[in-house]
């Protein structure tokens, strides 16, 4: 890693030489082999462009196509690769894929997609994303609230998240989706019996983080019902005939610790940078839970970890950082 950008304090070689070692100290420690258990991963590999995605080319054990819609490859895709290019649907017949069962009802749930389409927003239009078990993981009917372990919805635009006992209720989110934007959705899941910590965060019992290109958008929200196994997933369109590409699907069983942020502050101190600077440059105020909490995850080709990507792409802004 290079950092071509610094501002040292003083022309002092000794600064210079300390510098240097906590920058390799700095290398060591956010390209650490530690990685998330994957336990489902799915990107399209190198299925050639329209070929139908089925339960026979690609890991998932569910795929279906509504009236009017289907599932095919998209290659390239808007996130550079072979993306699922998945809707269509103008009823509530569902356009889906998903896995059926085999999650494992995990006690530490990582789940993440990318997602985008030129119509996501402005016209009628419902993409569901869900885990638990039952029915709405099986069978071809849109969901049961009672299935859900948690689950949410991108409808016209907005995100709303499934609250309360029973079948439920949407619950609208303050956060907005834009036409002809990639976006990367996580989710962590946490039903160990105790808190999860995580870099600057924390994430209690019975509850998730929720986060959009890298950016925390829900809290220690609660589950749907966390005493629900979650074995299977499911994300499907509905409504409106719109069309979406899905890319990178990964279910793992823990997601990555990182520095504790007084090492981070001791780390840019001794390299000599103008904390002020390094603020302004790097918007360190306003990436916080970015550079602390998204520095490691599965690569979902190969099963290892990656830094490449994850730089680039979810951190744009860090464009004096360089990947050997």
């Amino acid at each position: 890693v290079v950092l071509s950008t610094p501002r040292f304090h003083g022309d002092s070689i000794v600064r210079l030489m300390v510098g240097l070692l906590t920058v390799s100290i700095l290398s060591n420690w956010m390209v650490r082999e530690v990685c998330a258990g994957i336990i489902f991963s799915e990107n399209g590999g190198t299925l050639s462009q329209g070929t139908p995605i089925t339960t026979a080319n690609t890991s998932f054990t569910y795929v279906r196509s509504g009236t009017n819609g289907s599932v095919l490859a998209e290659n390239p895709g808007a996130f550079g690769s072979t993306a699922i290019h998945l809707g269509g649907s103008t009823t509530t017949s569902l356009t889906g894929i998903g896995w059926t069962s085999g999650i494992g009802d995990p006690a530490i749930t990582y789940v993440k997609f990318d997602v985008f389409s030129p119509n996501i927003a402005g016209v009628t239009n419902t993409l569901f994303f869900a885990t638990g078990s039952g029915a709405t993981f099986s069978g071809n009917s849109t969901f049961a609230g009672a299935d859900l372990s948690f689950g949410f919805q991108i409808n016209n635009g907005g995100l709303e998240r499934r609250t309360g006992t029973g079948s439920g209720t949407w619950t609208a989110v303050p956060y907005s989706f834009s036409n002809s934007l990639g976006y990367t959705i996580e989710i962590l899941g946490n039903r160990s019996g105790a808190t999860r910590n995580y870099g600057l965060g924390s994430l209690a019992n019975n509850s998730i983080d929720f986060f959009v290109n890298g950016v925390l958008v829900g809290d220690d929200w609660s589950f749907k019902d966390s005493s629900k196994p979650i074995d299977g997933f499911r994300i499907y369109q509905v409504n409106g005939g719109v069309r979406y590409q899905l890319d990178n699907v990964v279910i793992a069983n823990d997601f990555t610790a990182v520095p504790e942020p007084s090492a981070i502050v001791l780390m840019i101190l001794a390299l000599g940078i103008n904390v002020l600077h390094f603020q302004k440059t790097l918007h360190l105020r306003s990436y916080t839970h970015r550079i602390t909490k998204r520095l490691r995850i599965p690569d979902h080709q190969t099963g290892s970890c990656s830094t490449q990507i994850l730089w680039k792409k979810h951190y744009p802004f860090v464009n004096s950082l360089t990947d050997r």
